[in-house]
Order: C-alpha cells, then structure tokens, then sequence
C-alpha cells in the first residue's frame, strides 16, 4: 500500500488515503517500520503535527496483540528512533510514553540488559519533562535578553551536563557566569578550532567532573574522554601520558553507564531495516540481533560510541 501511495503523488487526496489505510493495517498487525514510514509520509505532505501522528501509530502498533514475537526487535528500534525525535524537540512528556512503550516490550523479551537500561532512560526523561518547565522560561527569557547569565547556566548545564547534548548546550554553557564549569565550556570551545586546546579542555571537564553527582557527572567524564580521545593522534610527551591514563580511568569510572551506541554502517547478508543492537558491558563490547538465522552469516558492522 505503500508503493501504491507513492505512485499517487498527483492525487492527494487518494494519497492521503492509501497513506492512512496503510497506518491503520500496520497499527493492526503490529508493524511498527511501516506504521512509522507511512506516518513519516503523510507528515511530508500534509499539514499534520508530524512527531504526535507518528508517535500515536507507532506505539499502537507496538502495543497491537497481533505482533509476532519475532517482530519485536524492530519495534523496540522503531520506538527508539521516534523517542529521540522527540527528545530533539524536547518533547519530554511525548519521549516518556513512547519509552514505557519501549520498557513494556524490552522486558517482553526477557532481556534483563535491555530492560535496565530502558528503564533508566525512562526514569531519565521523565525527570528531564520535569525539569523543563524551568528551562522553558530561562529559553524565555534569553529571547529578550540574551546575556542574562542566570538563564544561559540554567539552559547550558540541562542540555550539556543533564541531556548530553553538547553541542545544543554549549554556546549558552559558555556565556553562564563566572564559574568552573564555564571556563571549562569556554576552552572546549576554543578546542573546536585550535587543537592545542584539546587536551587543556579535556583536563578542565576532567577536573570539574569530581564536584558534580549522577548523570552530570557522568555526562561531564564522558565529554573529558571525547576531547582526551581525540587530542591522542596529535598530543606529545605528557600531553599524551596524561590522555592515555585518564581515558582509562574515565572507562572505569563509566563502566555501568548505559551506552548508546548507534548503528552506523552495516554490510552483509542482513539488511540495514533489521534491528541491531550493540551494547557494552564493563569488559566487553556485545551485539545483540534478535533474529533466527539458519547456517552462517556473513555481516560487518561500524559502531559509533560516545567515546569514539
């Protein structure tokens, strides 16, 4: 139904149809990759809150009694991509019931792993819409007056230091006042056009991680060992002493936080559609596919990770 409806484009309203009809099937059976392709499409069209018709079909059809078993690797990567879509646009709220949707199916498949880390990411977002609240004014009032350094550590530490999001939260992290954690954001700004700052901006996130707790904590190790990581090919002397042994050292201390790792590249005898799923453990990397083969396969996989 979906070929049908891309061969339509010149009627809309037969488009829209098809498009529809297709969404209600997969809700029907379960198909959250169609539910998702066909909501995506008709949000491409027409004048629709893309993110709530998508979210809407997809989460009932990964809730549908009609889903195989064998079908829910796909949906838990479906409810992932849209939850992070939504996240990017901080439709907390949104993000945390597709995620309880999200949890429901990963303890379905009796996963322990991936239901602690559901879970944890579940918790995490709630947490976050509760946060936004604060974080919407401070947004609020840095369209008036942009400097206000109250306002740009409130929206800078929630988007580097809670969500993880570095780039979105930087140049307000940076401009927050007079403290540590904005030195810190100043040179790794710095570090972004003059490589020499690389190793300095690492040391400072470094140096700062020890006078935070939880999630920023974490955040702000995992953000030392990206600038460490990416000063070693270029670093000398102690420069590179100094990466080499606080990477380490930053790889244990975030040995138990969740990692996301996301499917970069993929080649061999499974398409790119399956669900793949790569985790690390503290002593080992993992991949998981849940899926039946019979005999050998022949796959190669490229992973990136928040230490890569």
């Amino acid at each position: 139904m979906l070929a049908l409806a891309s061969e339509s484009r010149g009627d809309a309203v037969e488009r829209y149809t098809l498009l529809s009809l297709a969404t209600e099937l997969a809700v029907t059976i379960g198909d959250t990759e169609t539910a998702r392709l066909a909501t995506d499409a008709i949000a491409a069209d027409f004048a629709i809150d893309p993110l709530t018709k998508t979210v809407d079909a997809v989460t009932a059809a990964a809730r549908s009694k009609s889903m195989p078993a064998s079908a829910r690797g796909r949906a838990i990567f479906d409810l992932d991509e849209i939850a992070k879509r939504a996240i990017a646009k901080d439709r907390f709220e949104l993000a945390t019931g597709i995620l309880q949707t999200h949890l429901g199916l990963a303890r379905a498949e009796r996963d322990g792993e991936l239901a602690a880390w559901s879970r944890r990411l579940t918790d995490h977002v709630k947490l976050a819409n509760e946060r936004w609240p604060v974080v919407r004014d401070a947004l609020a009032t840095l369209k008036t007056a942009p400097d206000d350094t109250n306002a740009n550590e409130t929206v800078g530490r929630f988007y580097c230091l809670f969500m993880g999001n570095w780039k979105r939260g930087m140049p307000y992290l940076a401009k927050g006042g007079d403290s540590a954690i904005q030195i810190a954001a100043k040179v790794d700004q710095d570090a972004t056009r003059d490589i020499s700052q690389l190793v300095p901006a690492a040391n400072r996130w470094f140096e700062v991680a020890p006078t935070l707790n939880g999630v920023e904590r974490d955040n702000v190790l995992i953000r030392a060992g990206v600038r460490y990581r990416q000063a070693l090919p270029s670093a000398v002397g102690i420069d590179k002493v100094t990466a080499e042994r606080r990477l380490m050292e930053i790889m244990e201390a975030c040995s138990d936080v969740p990692s996301r790792w996301e499917l970069y590249e993929l080649h061999g005898t499974i398409s790119v559609g399956d669900f793949v799923r790569i985790s690390r453990s503290e002593s080992e990397s993992r991949i998981v596919m849940p899926l039946t083969f019979d005999g050998g396969i022949d796959v190669t996989i490229v992973v990136l990770s928040c230490l890569c």
